[in-house]
């Protein structure tokens, strides 16, 4: 028993060792064969280093020997010579001109710098252009004396071919250039069997087009780094590798990475490349806008076109980024711009309750670029004088910027930061003076955009006109609500509306619109139509604050002096008003001096002059400023904005 348990054992152990060297045998093998596949890609990558390698050796040959060449011109130098051709005779032609060396010393005998007389042994008949003699390059031989016309002895410097020490330096230069095509061509012949043979047994393999795109790529600028663009391009190492990665984008049309190469190489090397490499951007924005946003895109056409590609896309947040970038490597006004249309748009997407930080941040940094805008020599002081070289629409810009100012203002008036709403109102009304002075001779033109236009410039002056009424500023308020009437009669006679509890605020409004009415007498008709507004104004005031002295007064005058059309002249209503004047107000002197006018009772005319001393009619407007102005600011304004419908004039 004991017997056959060891030999089962011994078996067993056998076994093991069996299937032991077995596996040992297999892993031996596996790794003698990657050991093998290694030893093969490091020869051929060693084979393509020696390549490259034999390739800048003989570019240094060839450097070596240019060298020698510039140094054998400096003892042999050359001479351009240009003149009157006086005499052909037996494959030479005699010159009255000049020689000029960007190789001799100044005091080398070759030099005419003034015209002199010229022989020349080896003439370049390309040089000949009827009697004259253009740009021939030869070399200084010797002086000698001619007779001239006239039996004199004169100086006559001969020029000839080359020196046999130019020729034969010349000779190896030529040589050494042949020796870099042909090892260029030892290169690029390997390349083809080694790796296009591999392309072509995997066809489907985006990878390895990818790989062969690259090796080709790099190829390029390593050699770039020591021979020149014109040796290079005779090999087509970039538009292999184009047409290499183009292919791997056929295979793998989603990759971007592969876009953003193609769009590199597109607008790195070729002189229409920058329209394909828009068209990349496009593909690339639409799987991974981010990736317009990567450092790879680190030139100047790169950020400035992915900007421009965002913007298409509406994604304008990243089209600052890029577009920020660009200004970076240069600050053309055509950047700036496009930054401040991104900047705009950014703007316009952030809803206005909320982001008000926000948006008067992006807003701040429109203002920044429309400084520094303005300081480049395509502008004025005022304001863009070129601008319609600069944009589309001549007012582009001029009308973005005066948007910018006015919604900071309603910006930091919802903050009720009223001194600096302010400030940016005005800005923008001035902005909008100085459009209109450039309307007017011409500098613009509104088009179709004049009635929109003028809407927002009277709505500025609208809304300024309610934060002075807010401040007590009632000396500008009128101001500015003379300017928005002023300038909607422009465009229409419909009525511009402002909703609000201030009753100094309306009656301020009905007496300017009551001052335009008094004006336009040639015009009876719009002449009643602004008397109407002044009228409603008025009776707004009056609501409010029905016992006001002043608003029952002006009404009561109003409708006594009517001379229009409209309601035409109302002695009743107007008895009406100046008696609610002076019952709030018993010694109103033009109340009663009013009241006399419209009153059939003689007795009681007499009695209302002496009382108002011939005093009537209403107070004019720097009264009502100082005298009869709100001392408190007891009410809250808002305003509804003007909307033309109808020319006016």
């Amino acid at each position: 028993m004991l017997i056959v348990l060891i030999l089962v054992i011994l078996i067993t152990l056998g076994c093991s060792n069996q299937n032991s060297t077995s596996t040992n045998s297999e892993s031996i093998s596996s790794s003698q064969e990657d050991k093998s596949t290694q030893k093969v890609v490091q020869k051929n990558i060693t084979k393509l280093e020696k390549f490259k390698e034999e390739v800048i050796e003989a570019k240094g040959n060839y450097d070596q020997i240019s060298d020698k060449l510039i140094n054998t011109y400096s003892k042999h130098p050359r001479w351009e010579i240009s003149g009157e051709i006086v005499e052909r005779n037996s494959g030479q032609i005699s010159l009255w001109g000049k020689a000029n060396s960007d190789d001799a010393k100044s005091n080398h005998p070759g030099w005419l710098r003034d015209d002199g007389n010229i022989l020349i042994t080896n003439p370049n008949q390309n040089k000949i252009s009827y009697k004259q003699y253009k740009g021939g390059v030869h070399w200084y031989i010797k002086q000698e004396y001619g007779t001239n016309a006239f039996g004199a002895k004169v100086p006559v410097n001969i020029y000839g071919p080359p020196p046999k020490t130019i020729v034969k330096q010349r000779k190896k230069q030529e040589q050494a250039l042949e020796k870099i095509h042909d090892k260029l061509n030892n290169l690029v012949t390997y390349i083809d069997k080694k790796y296009k043979s591999e392309v072509n047994s995997n066809t489907k393999d985006a990878l390895i087009y990818e790989e062969y795109g690259r090796l080709y790529h790099d190829l390029y600028k390593d050699l770039n780094k020591y021979l020149n663009n014109n040796i290079l391009a005779e090999y087509n190492l970039i538009n292999e590798a184009l047409s290499n990665y183009e292919q791997a984008l056929k295979l793998n049309p989603k990759n971007v990475s592969i876009l953003l190469i193609l769009a590199d190489l597109n607008n790195t090397y070729y002189s229409d490349g920058r329209d394909y490499a828009k068209k990349y951007y496009r593909k690339i924005v639409k799987l991974n806008p981010d990736a317009l946003l990567d450092e790879s895109l680190n030139s100047l056409v790169e950020a400035y076109d992915a900007g421009l590609i965002l913007m298409e896309e509406d994604l304008y947040n990243k089209a600052v980024v890029s577009l920020k970038k660009a200004k970076k490597y240069s600050d053309h006004p055509t950047i700036k711009m496009q930054l401040i249309y991104a900047l705009d748009k950014q703007i316009k997407e952030l809803p206005e309750k909320g982001s008000e930080d926000k948006l008067i941040s992006l807003s701040n940094d429109i203002i920044k670029e429309y400084s520094a805008l303005r300081k480049q020599d395509a502008l004025s002081d005022k304001g863009f004088k070129n601008l319609s070289e600069l944009a589309e629409d001549s007012g582009k810009l001029r009308i973005l910027e005066v948007e910018i100012y006015h919604n900071l203002a309603s910006l930091y008036e919802s903050k009720n930061d009223l001194d600096t709403a302010i400030n940016y109102r005005n800005k923008s009304i001035s902005l909008w003076d100085d459009m209109f002075e450039y309307v007017a001779t011409g500098l613009y033109d509104l088009n179709d955009n004049a009635t929109e236009l003028l809407r927002n410039s009277v709505n500025d002056s609208i809304k300024l006109a309610n934060i002075y009424s807010k401040k007590r500023n009632w000396e500008n308020t009128i101001k500015q609500l003379t300017r928005a009437i002023d300038i909607s009669l422009n465009a229409s006679t419909e009525k511009l509306e402002m909703d609000s509890q201030n009753p100094y605020l309306h009656y301020l409004f009905g007496r300017v619109y009551y001052k335009y009415s008094q004006n336009l007498r040639g015009n009876s008709k719009t002449e009643a139509i602004l008397q109407q507004y002044a009228f409603e104004e008025i009776k707004k005031a009056l609501k409010i604050e029905p016992d006001n002295k002043i608003y029952n007064n002006t009404l009561g005058y109003m409708y006594l002096s009517q001379h229009t059309e409209y309601e035409n002249r109302d002695k009743e209503q107007a008895k009406l008003y100046l008696k609610k004047a002076i019952a709030s107000d018993p010694n109103y002197k033009k109340a009663y001096g009013n009241l006399a006018r419209v009153i059939d009772d003689r007795k009681k005319q007499r009695e209302y002059r002496k009382i108002s001393k011939m005093t009537g009619g209403i107070e004019d407007i720097d009264e009502i400023l100082t005298k009869y102005a709100p001392q408190k600011n007891k009410f809250n304004c808002s305003y509804t904005s003007f909307s033309p419908k109808e020319t006016a004039r």
